[in-house]
C-alpha cells in the first residue's frame, strides 16, 4: 500500500499533504523525506463563558492562562 495513502487513511496527513509528498517522492530525485512531527493543542469555550469573561475584561489573561497549562506538562513557559 501507498504510504502516503495509508497516512492519509489514518488521519495522519490531509489530503492536500498527500498530494504534496506524492509529488516529491514521485515527481523528484528524492528518494527520502525528512519529516518533522508535531501536533496541535485546541480549546473550546462555551459562547457564554467568553461573553462573561469579556465583560469582566479577564477574557485574554484566561485564553494566556489556558494555553499555558499544556506548555507546563513539556516544562515550558509563555
Amino acid at each position: 500500500m501507498d504510504l502516503a495513502k495509508r497516512w492519509e487513511e489514518e488521519g495522519l496527513i490531509l489530503l492536500p499533504e498527500k498530494k504534496k509528498i506524492e509529488n516529491e517522492l514521485n515527481n523528484t530525485k528524492r528518494k527520502f523525506l525528512d519529516f518533522a512531527p508535531g501536533f496541535t493543542v485546541t480549546r473550546q469555550w462555551d459562547l457564554d463563558e467568553v461573553n462573561e469573561l469579556r465583560s469582566q475584561g479577564k477574557l485574554v489573561e484566561h485564553i494566556i492562562d489556558e494555553l499555558a497549562i499544556p506548555l507546563k506538562t513539556w516544562g515550558e513557559e509563555l
